[in-house]
């Protein structure tokens, strides 16, 4: 009977450890299924607020693209009244200017005056006889296009007589139509400079060939094209313009900008040539271009010093005091020399006269007033 009760008691305790094992393990499943169903839902949560918050933002995308819609015409009419165009005026419009600006192109950027058309018909408008001027109002900065007047004119002779009589007036300096010198005053705006040299290289027209050659040449000439030489001229330069450093950067800054010009901007002038930078050798300026600095006329008054009296001081009084370069006129001679002794290039075989020449020049004017790519550009302008 004990051994019995003894089997019965373990047969009873296997049954019951077996349930208790049965128990766990579907308590086990029961758990990892809610876990399972837990992470299922923050999945779905996680994605519902994704997509709330995508359809958040394109609301907001759709609310600004329509505010920048609506603020379109308003914008699109200041843009067109901030326009800035060239205009070419002939010199009896400018008459009653101000003193020195007669016959010059003064682009203004003002609110009574933003958009600028151009008027190409005139023929007293000479783009290619166009000298940069260093002469801006300090309130906007409006810059001025001097022109010269047309070559062997009684106001050329006269306006080549003062240049010879007055040197320190840079900005009559003439211009030559077969690309021999133009001087353009360094000074800002830089940008709109820029862009007046790169406009006036796009709409070149051809060089034509002289007259008295155009019946003999062969067609072999017809692909040579003449771009002058253009010298960056700073005035009223500082002293510490002339410090080598930054002599070198604006070298830098030039050749990077004209880069890609045709124009002749380097290797025809040079102030290290000119010995007004004794200590520095040739090849301190990698990238030289046509630059040349000319300090405040005004400096010159430095110059005279009082005279020393007997006993007034020490002998160092009597000598000038170092102004950190040349002084003005020894500065305009050099600069006169070079730009005399620049290359001309040959435009015909035979040399040619001054009636001829004039006749060339007149070719030339004739060109640019028939030019399509001109009447393309102010077509494009307008």
């Amino acid at each position: 009977m004990e051994a019995d009760t003894a089997v019965c008691a373990a047969v009873a305790e296997q049954q019951q450890k077996e349930e208790m094992a049965k128990a766990q393990a579907e308590a086990t499943l029961r758990v990892a299924e809610a876990e399972r169903c837990v992470a299922e839902a923050q999945q779905q949560k996680r994605k519902e607020m994704v997509k709330a918050q995508a359809t958040f933002e394109l609301l907001q995308h759709k609310q600004k693209a329509a505010e920048a819609a609506a603020k379109a015409p308003a914008l699109q009419k200041k843009l067109e009244g901030a326009t800035f165009m060239p205009k070419f005026e002939s010199p009896e419009a400018n008459t009653n200017k101000q003193e020195g600006t007669q016959g010059a192109v003064i682009p203004k950027l003002n609110a009574k005056s933003k958009e600028f058309r151009p008027d190409l018909q005139d023929p007293s408008s000479a783009p290619l006889e166009v000298t940069l001027n260093k002469k801006y109002s300090e309130e906007n900065c409006q810059p001025s296009l001097v022109h010269s007047p047309a070559l062997g004119s009684n106001a050329y002779e006269s306006q080549r007589e003062a240049t010879d009589h007055a040197p320190d007036d840079l900005n009559t300096v003439p211009t030559q139509p077969d690309g021999n010198s133009c001087t353009a005053p360094m000074g800002p705006p830089t940008s709109w400079r820029r862009w007046f040299l790169q406009t006036a290289e796009m709409v070149k027209p051809s060089t034509p060939s002289p007259r008295h050659e155009s019946s003999s040449s062969s067609g072999s000439d017809e692909g040579t094209e003449y771009y002058p030489h253009i010298v960056f001229l700073q005035n009223k330069a500082k002293r510490e313009n002339f410090c080598p450093r930054n002599l070198k950067q604006m070298h830098l800054v030039i050749d990077k900008i004209m880069m890609h010009s045709h124009l002749k901007y380097k290797g025809t002038l040079s102030m290290l040539e000119c010995n007004i930078f004794p200590g520095l050798p040739q090849s301190y300026l990698d990238t030289e271009v046509n630059l040349f600095l000319l300090p405040f006329m005004d400096s010159e008054t430095d110059d005279v010093l009082p005279r020393a009296t007997p006993g007034s001081g020490p002998p160092f009084s009597l000598l000038p005091g170092y102004k950190g370069h040349p002084s003005f006129k020894s500065l305009i001679a050099k600069l006169r020399s070079q730009m005399m002794s620049m290359s001309r290039p040959q435009l015909s075989h035979t040399i040619l006269t001054e009636k001829n020449w004039f006749h060339y020049a007149a070719r030339i004017w004739d060109g640019v007033k028939k030019s399509s790519a001109l009447s393309e550009y102010s077509r494009l302008l307008t």
